[in-house]
């Protein structure tokens, strides 16, 4: 639409074509695969976004996330403090 050659009726056309098949398709879709893609998401979500279970290259090393590479420094050592800190170059 916005270079000219789409009107707004033939846009809101293509989305309303583009949602009835997204719902026809999770329609079709039984509860087991939806139950999984979900906990896909959740652990992708998780992955990216928890301190713990982000991976890191550690010196010259492979990328480990951070729980593998505390338990591999000493079975102990346990995070229980987060602090956000961010370096600025002037």
């Amino acid at each position: 639409m916005a270079k000219g050659w789409l009107t707004q009726e033939q846009a809101d056309e293509a989305r309303q074509l583009k949602e009835k098949a997204a719902a026809e398709k999770a329609a079709t879709l039984n509860m087991n695969m939806i139950e999984n893609i979900a906990k896909g998401r959740v652990a992708k979500f998780l992955k990216e976004n928890c301190l713990v279970d982000q991976e890191f290259q550690f010196g010259d090393g492979d990328k480990i996330n951070v729980a593998d590479w505390l338990k591999k420094q000493d079975a102990d050592l346990k995070v229980v403090a987060f602090r956000r800190f961010t370096l600025v170059s002037e």
